[in-house]
């Protein structure tokens, strides 16, 4: 099945499928970008990752090429075992030296506690 093919209920599902998981890599990239925490924008980038898995899955559906999948499938395990690095990396790291971020919209008490005791 080609993308011209995609018509009546299936083409409509797959546009809104595609048009949902591109709100929802836009809202993953603001949170990404705002943070306010090191954590929360490695749970950010987990989420962008799982999100391109998604996208690889419906194109492959769309163009009938399970290469896509294949992909999709490698894609995922890699950004599982990057997160855990991550989140290791964030454990192990002295409290002191988590980065507080200068964004305005940051809440004090946030930062102040991923600062910890002074």
């Amino acid at each position: 099945m080609s993308p011209t093919e995609l018509t009546g209920f299936t083409g409509a599902a797959m546009a809104i499928a595609f048009s949902l998981t591109g709100v929802s890599l836009l809202f993953a990239f603001v949170r990404l970008v705002l943070g306010p925490t090191l954590a929360d924008r490695v749970v950010a980038l987990d989420l962008v990752t799982m999100i391109i898995v998604v996208l690889l899955t419906l194109f492959g559906m769309a163009v009938d090429d399970g290469a896509y999948l294949d992909a999709a499938i490698a894609l995922g395990l890699v950004a599982f075992l990057a997160t855990v690095a991550f989140a290791r990396f964030i454990e192990r790291m002295p409290r002191g030296d988590i980065p507080a971020t200068s964004d305005p919209l940051v809440d004090p008490a946030i930062v102040k506690r991923a600062e910890g005791p002074q």
